[in-house]
């Protein structure tokens, strides 16, 4: 399944709120995801989380993902969170969009 031409950039592997999934190729049982990645999260968000949690609510967060492809061929969703903003929150991820 190729997902397009964007290419995975190594140098953003480990910026914060960037993050990737792959497909898992050999998975151990029918119950076993068929993604799997990771996440780097900020200290900044970190914080939003934890002011959240203090107050006594779910520390929810936006999460959007593209389909990209790196440059050995792999095809993978590249991951970015933010700050989830209730009102903004469908609109931000509309301009998102990579096309």
């Amino acid at each position: 399944m190729a997902f397009g031409n964007q290419q995975s950039n190594q140098s953003k592997k480990d910026q914060p709120e960037k993050g990737a999934l792959f497909f898992v190729k050999q998975k151990r049982s029918d119950r076993s995801p068929s993604l799997s990645g990771n996440i780097v999260l900020s200290e900044e968000l970190l914080k939003i989380a934890g002011n959240l949690i203090r107050d006594g609510k779910p520390a929810k967060l936006s999460l959007s993902a593209w389909e990209n492809t790196s440059k050995k061929g792999t095809d993978y969703y590249g991951l970015k969170i933010s700050e989830y903003k209730e009102q903004a929150n469908q609109q931000k991820q509309d301009d998102e969009l990579p096309f």
